[in-house]
């Protein structure tokens, strides 16, 4: 674990890149999201969260849908 290899030894780190694709259930994303940084809280990682501005399916595929924030509506 991060624990283990590094903060352990004194060596910080911390979590990149992370999210959840499942966008048609908020309440999985919120259940997944409390377990995940909770942990990361409770070993003192920071945590950062990937947004793409990603929402739709391009081309009829799925893409990475990591969009949280829309910034066409702002």
């Amino acid at each position: 674990t991060i624990n283990d290899k590094f903060l352990s030894k004194g060596i910080p780190a911390y979590i990149g890149e992370t999210g959840a694709t499942n966008k048609g259930d908020r309440e999985e994303i919120a259940k997944w999201a409390a377990c995940f940084f909770g942990y990361s809280k409770q070993y003192g990682v920071p945590c950062f969260l990937w947004d793409n501005d990603s929402f739709y399916k391009q081309g009829g595929a799925p893409t990475e849908r990591f969009g949280l924030f829309d910034r066409h509506s702002v």
